[in-house]
Parts: C-alpha cells; structure tokens; sequence
C-alpha cells in the first residue's frame, strides 16, 4: 500500500472480526493530488470492489445454508430410518419369542408322543 497501489484483501482481521478490504489510493505515483474526477473514479472502483466483495460473501452464505438444509434433511431422514428399524427389531423379536414358545410346545408334544410309542411298544 506504502506505494500507491491498488490492494485487495479476502481475510482482513480487524479486532477479531473477518472483513474484505480494498484500497486504493487517491494520488498519482509522483505524490501530486489527483482532481476530482479522478478521485471519484477511484472512490468508485473501491466501492464497487467493495461490493463485489460483499456479493461473494453472501452468496458463499447462501450456498452453506443451503448445504446446512440438506444436512438438516438428510437427519432427519436418519431419524426416521432409525425409527423404523427400531420398529422392526421389536416386531421381529416379539416374532421370535412366538417362534421359541412354538418349538417348545413342538418339543413338549415330541416328548408325550415318543413317552406314547414307547409305553404302546412295551
């Protein structure tokens, strides 16, 4: 900046606060003052630098909210996955507890069944 140049900066810190900076100086490389229109084309060109700025920081805003909507969409479709297997895994465990309670009874009868041909072979 100390030589009259045009500066831009994308992570300008100032107190611990993100800013864009744009500077552009309003004299000529001799050190004479510029006239008025010139000031004011540059005084433009900073503003409008500026602005291009602010743009692309709002635009960089709206495309992470709308990655933190999806996020956000893509959860909740993870909640509701997880809700319905929580619902299977019940209906399945209460489907072997049936499943057990059967075999057992099958077992129970296999039993009185094999005790019957045993006592009729007698």
């Amino acid at each position: 900046m100390q030589d009259g140049n045009e500066y831009a900066a994308t992570d300008l810190n100032i107190e611990g606060y993100d800013y864009f900076g744009y500077y552009v100086p309003l004299s000529n490389a001799d050190g004479s003052s510029d006239d008025a229109s010139q000031a004011a084309t540059q005084i433009s060109a900073a503003v409008d630098g500026i602005s291009k700025g602010a743009v692309s920081q709002a635009d960089s805003i709206r495309v992470a909210k709308d990655e933190t909507d999806v996020i956000g969409e893509s959860v909740e479709l993870i909640s509701e996955n997880v809700s319905l297997l929580d619902g299977s895994s019940e209906k399945m465990r209460v489907d072997c507890e049936g499943t057990r309670d059967a075999l057992n009874t099958l077992i129970s009868q296999s039993k009185i069944v094999f005790e019957s041909v045993h006592t009729i072979a007698a």
